[in-house]
């Protein structure tokens, strides 16, 4: 117990079957953080989870060093992940320097989330879901509600990273002024769905 689950160097895919059902979850029963894809040491990894309810992650930082931040979820650099159809819950990141209960995506590492919440989250300072140093992108349907930190009311910290929101996406965020690379954030539209390809046009009586 307290301890995050190994490192994940390899490509991992997580598939949950909770759909309709509302007590099923991975439950870190406030003892520890969840995982921890690729390292600082040129490790790569690659995590895609679909259809997952994490929930109830935490962590402790009373000073800021590379490992002090994150709660449920770090990405590393050269790491990314990909989160479809998931919910985070009652993550926290206490301590003076608590961080982004949910997920902390370091420099050069990359998250993409579709249709997933962040519901009841608190971070003890800033960031009360994600932060991002490296790149997120938030697609249609993700949802964030009740997330609070305590020094900044915020869902998402960008600390010299980019965010790509999606326009049908309601987010507070926060861009740390002091990074000594600018973070920002960007809208993007959703690719229309491809479209059925017309009938095929009836056959034309010969001409006499």
């Amino acid at each position: 117990a307290g301890e995050p689950l190994p490192v994940v160097r390899r490509a991992l895919v997580v598939r949950g079957e909770c759909a309709g059902r509302p007590h099923c979850a991975l439950d870190a029963r406030s003892l520890s953080q969840m995982m921890v894809v690729g390292s600082d040491l040129r490790a790569w990894g690659e995590v895609t989870l679909r259809g997952v309810h994490m929930k109830g992650s935490f962590s402790r930082h009373e000073e800021l060093s590379p490992e002090a931040i994150g709660g449920a979820i770090q990405v590393h650099r050269n790491a990314s992940i990909t989160i479809q159809d998931c919910a985070f819950s009652q993550h926290t990141a206490a301590g003076s320097f608590g961080i982004a209960p949910v997920m902390d995506v370091r420099a050069g590492g990359v998250a993409d989330v579709s249709r997933t919440s962040f519901t009841d989250n608190r971070a003890e300072m800033v960031g009360g879901a994600v932060m991002v140093a490296g790149t997120a992108r938030f697609r249609d349907g993700c949802t964030f509600s009740a997330n609070v930190a305590n020094e900044a009311l915020n869902d998402v910290y960008i600390f010299g990273g980019e965010a790509a929101i999606s326009p049908g996406v309601f987010v507070k965020y926060m861009i740390d002024p002091n990074t000594q690379v600018p973070g920002r954030v960007t809208t993007h539209q959703e690719p229309p769905a491809p479209s059925s390809p017309p009938p095929p046009a009836p056959p034309q009586a010969p001409q006499p």
